[in-house]
C-alpha cells in the first residue's frame, strides 16, 4: 500500500519501558516513521504531515491489524468523511490504494463522503450507494439507491435497516 501511494518507507519502532517493582507492568510504545523518497528525512507521526499521509498511515495500520485476524468474517474498516481535507488529486489516489488492500486482504472498506467526492472514488468502489437527506429539516435519510455496481451489494444488506430506521412503512 504504502509504495502504491508513492512513499518510499514506512517503519514501526517499537520500545520498552522496565517496571521500577514488580508491581508496576511493562510499558510498550510503538512510533512510526516514514519516508516520502529515499532521500528525504523520516517523518515521525507527530510531525506535521500532509493529510494524505495521515489517511494512509492510519489506514495501514487499521488493514495491518484486520488482516492478521484469520477469520475474513467481519474484517470492516470504514473510514467517514472520506476525502475531507484531501485536494482532488490525493481522494482518488488514496481510494485506489484502498482498493487494492481490500482486494489483497479481502476487506470490506466502507468510504462515506460528501457527494462532491463520488466521481472521484466511483472507479475505485465495487459499489456506489448513495443515502440522501430528504430536505433540510428532516433528519432521516432517503431509502439508499445504488447507482453504480451490483442491485444488491452486501452493504446495503448490511446497513440499509439503520439507513431508514423510524421510518413508518408505507
Amino acid at each position: 500500500m504504502w509504495t502504491r501511494a508513492g512513499r518510499h518507507q514506512i517503519a514501526l519502532h517499537l520500545s520498552h519501558t522496565a517496571p521500577a517493582s514488580p508491581e508496576e507492568p511493562v510499558t510498550w510504545q510503538m512510533d512510526i516513521t516514514w519516508q516520502a523518497t529515499p532521500e528525504a528525512a523520516a517523518r515521525r507521526y507527530g510531525d506535521k504531515a500532509n493529510t494524505a499521509e495521515y489517511v494512509l498511515v492510519h489506514t495501514l495500520l487499521a488493514a495491518a491489524a484486520l488482516s492478521s485476524i484469520t477469520n475474513p468474517n467481519g474484517r470492516l474498516i470504514v473510514i467517514d468523511e472520506f476525502g475531507q481535507n484531501l485536494d482532488m488529486v490525493n481522494i482518488p489516489a488514496v481510494a485506489d490504494v484502498l482498493k487494492q488492500i481490500a482486494d489483497q486482504y479481502r476487506l470490506t472498506i466502507i468510504l462515506a463522503c460528501q457527494d462532491v467526492a463520488a466521481p472521484l472514488i466511483a472507479r475505485h468502489c465495487d459499489a456506489l450507494v448513495e443515502v440522501q437527506h430528504v430536505s433540510d429539516r428532516e433528519a432521516l435519510n432517503r431509502p439508499p439507491h445504488v447507482t453504480a455496481g451490483p442491485r444488491d451489494p452486501e452493504v446495503v444488506r448490511l446497513l440499509g435497516p439503520a439507513w431508514t430506521a423510524g421510518r413508518p412503512a408505507l
